[in-house]
Parts: C-alpha cells; structure tokens; sequence
C-alpha cells in the first residue's frame, strides 16, 4: 500500500524513476539562477522543488519576453 501510494505521487508528478540526473541538474541550473546554494534546492521535499523550477521557469520566460532575449 506505502509503495503504491510512493508511485501514486512520482506518477502525478511526472517523475520517472530515473530521472535523478535530471533533477540533479534542474537544481544546478536553479541554484545559478538564482544566487542560491545548490544544497538549498536538494534538500527541499520533491512537490516544493517541482514547483519552485516551475515558477523560476515561468519567471525567465516573462524576464525574456520583456527583454527581447
């Protein structure tokens, strides 16, 4: 039941099992984005991260419109 209910939120989240890599990197790329310690974005809980990358994302896609980049 624990393990379905784990599966249940990688799968409503649109977390591959190996996409520790990617994550990795995400937070590489947030923690340059922002100023911000790489540690900051690990040891945040996955539904946090995921959103906080969603909104950096959309924040650079507003600063590149406004900017003509």
């Amino acid at each position: 039941e624990d393990q379905k209910r784990r599966c249940g939120f990688f799968i409503q989240r649109r977390v591959r099992h190996d996409s520790g890599a990617d994550i990795q990197k995400t937070a590489v790329h947030l923690a340059m984005a922002t100023n911000t310690g790489i540690d900051f974005f690990t040891d945040l809980p996955l539904d946090e991260y995921i959103d906080i990358a969603k909104e950096v994302s959309e924040i650079g896609k507003e600063n590149k419109l406004r900017t003509g980049a």
